[in-house]
C-alpha cells in the first residue's frame, strides 16, 4: 500500500522566492586592489585611527584618500569616503607629534 505520491522538496537558494539570490559584490579590475565593498568597513575605521591600508592611501599632501584604481566605488560613493578618511590624516599627526 502507497500512501500517495512522494514529493520531493528542492531547496530554494533563496529565503524569499520573489526575490533571487543576491550576486556577490562587484570587486576592482586587475589594476587597483580587488576588495569587496564588505572591506570598506575595515578599510575606513583604520583610516580613521591613522592607518592607510589597500583601499585607503595617502594622498599627494599627506591626507588620506580612496585609491585612484578602486572601481567598485561610485564617484559619489568615492567623494563621501574621500572626506570621511581626510580626519585619519589628523588623528595620525597628531598621534605623531604625542610620541
Amino acid at each position: 500500500p502507497t500512501l500517495g505520491p512522494t514529493r520531493t522538496r528542492t531547496p530554494n537558494p533563496s529565503p524569499n522566492p520573489q526575490r533571487p539570490t543576491p550576486k556577490p559584490q562587484a570587486e576592482a579590475d586587475a589594476k587597483g586592489p580587488a576588495r569587496p565593498l564588505g572591506a570598506m568597513h575595515h578599510e575606513i575605521l583604520m583610516a580613521l585611527l591613522g592607518y592607510p591600508g589597500a583601499v585607503i592611501v595617502e594622498g599627494a599632501g599627506g591626507g588620506f584618500r580612496v585609491h585612484p584604481d578602486v572601481k567598485f566605488l561610485t564617484e559619489a560613493e568615492r567623494h563621501s569616503v574621500d572626506r570621511i578618511v581626510a580626519l585619519g590624516a589628523y588623528v595620525r599627526a597628531l598621534r605623531q607629534f604625542c610620541a
